[in-house]
């Protein structure tokens, strides 16, 4: 393994300060008395066949001093049960748009374990295992102390590792927040980072699956941006941002692009019929609409200040599976949005000023005044019946 000469030294750093809380642990047999670090760098690896391989690596020792660690637990230490560290990280593979082969993922508990994540990374931490064959992590139905440990450690030590991990490899495939690129380009590397976020329905065991569920909870509790955000700024050329899915500091959430999924937003015809009526006409409207159709009332709503979100459905389904509550793009909340246009807080409507020529505005034409009027009157319809 080859590391730059800064990275050997914080890696060294690092090992000390593991030796220091073992002791600390051994003398007082209570979490308490840890101090809480955390390493990340990249590695240069050969594998068995000599093919050199980099990794991004994020190590974490001790539990956060915010979570609040289970009885059980606590109880185990003070009882001399236990007396494993607080301790793991994970390993990501970093890969280029032209070879994008992801990695099988493992379990290891310093050493590897037989056992396959479904995750694009491998996962390392100081794991209970089961007693004789020390082949699996610990399980009972009970309950008991030793599933406490290793589900706490997977929430508190392995979630944080993997949210740290994707906002560095962000810089890693040079996904620059502001700076324009080709489209194209973009689109590449964004469907890269989208593949390294994980996959519920690819974990295969229920820790796995708690991996999964724990990542996307820390990411949306922390308000960690890991989602990005692409804006164009001419026919060729984008930018891109990463925001959190909500924030404190801003009035609205961001919504996901469920354009191409559903017809909520076609807004063309006679106003008359209410929005359910219009969507029975999806599979025969959808026929004959070209991709550009959404592309410009995307582009609008982006303009407008409305952070959409694209990303696949994996995404989607692993956040509801998290528990966590992603509205779609809908009439209802542009109309909201829209209201807030005189609003002085972060992350409202960015219309501001209505007394300006409609190419001063961020509309620059009467065709998405048009589309946001008609919007604004679907809605009005389908609450009057």
């Amino acid at each position: 393994m080859n590391l730059s000469k800064p990275d050997e030294e914080d890696r060294l750093k690092f090992y000390e300060k593991i030796e220091k809380n073992s002791c600390l642990l051994r003398e007082n047999k209570t979490l308490d008395c840890l101090i809480p670090d955390e390493i990340n760098y990249i590695a240069d690896i050969n594998d068995s066949l000599g093919k050199k391989n980099k990794w991004l690596i994020v190590r974490r020792l001790g539990f956060s001093l915010s979570t609040s660690c289970p009885q059980s637990i606590q109880d185990a230490y003070q009882n001399g049960d236990l007396g494993l560290l607080p301790r793991g990280g994970v390993a990501v593979p970093i890969q280029s748009i032209t070879t994008n082969i992801m990695t099988r993922g493992r379990i290891f508990c310093f050493l590897p374990l037989p056992l396959e994540t479904g995750l694009p990374i491998h996962v390392n931490g100081h794991f209970a295992l089961e007693h004789e064959a020390r082949r699996n992590l610990w399980t009972d139905e009970e309950k008991g102390y030793r599933s406490a440990w290793n589900n706490h450690l997977i929430n508190d030590i392995i979630a944080p590792s993997y949210a740290l991990a994707l906002l560095k490899m962000r810089d890693e495939l040079d996904l620059q927040t502001g700076r324009p690129d080709k489209k194209r380009q973009l689109n590449r590397k964004l469907n890269l980072f989208h593949s390294y976020l994980p996959n519920f329905g690819e974990a295969k065991s229920d820790y796995i699956r708690l991996i999964v569920c724990s990542f996307y909870r820390w990411i949306f509790l922390h308000e960690i941006p890991l989602f990005p955000f692409m804006t164009s700024i001419c026919q060729d050329d984008a930018i891109v941002q990463f925001v959190p899915l909500a924030c404190r500091k801003t009035s609205f959430p961001c919504v996901y692009n469920s354009l191409e999924e559903q017809e909520s937003f076609e807004t063309a015809g006679d106003m008359s019929s209410g929005i359910s009526d219009r969507v029975k006409n999806l599979k025969e409207k959808s026929k004959k609409k070209s991709p550009n159709d959404h592309s410009d009332l995307v582009h609008m709503f982006k303009r407008l200040g409305i952070k959409l979100l694209s990303f696949p459905k994996h995404v989607l389904r692993g956040l509801k599976q998290a528990e966590i509550e992603i509205k779609a793009i809908s009439p209802t909340f542009v109309l909201l949005f829209l209201k807030s246009y005189n609003s002085a807080e972060d992350g409202s409507c960015h219309l501001k000023a209505v007394d300006k020529m409609v190419n001063e505005t961020v509309f620059q034409n009467m065709v998405n005044v048009k589309n946001a009027s008609n919007i604004a009157k679907a809605v009005i319809h389908s609450t009057m019946n």
